[in-house]
């Protein structure tokens, strides 16, 4: 897709432009790139891995 994104508003009273607004922006396609160095592992996180209370060491 490519052009441009435009919206406006017009309010009227009694046919009397009482509000009138717009905006816009081009179309842009953007790429987003994720790097995970440890592959799927890095989205596990520590909440899979259970330690039981008696194995933590103080």
């Amino acid at each position: 897709m490519t052009g441009w994104r435009f919206n406006a508003v017009v309010l009227l009273v009694e046919d009397v432009v009482a509000y009138r607004t717009w905006g816009g922006q081009p179309t842009i396609h953007e790429t987003d790139i994720r790097r995970n160095p440890l592959g799927p592992l890095q989205d596990i996180g520590p909440s899979t891995i259970s330690v039981p209370p008696s194995v933590v060491v103080r």
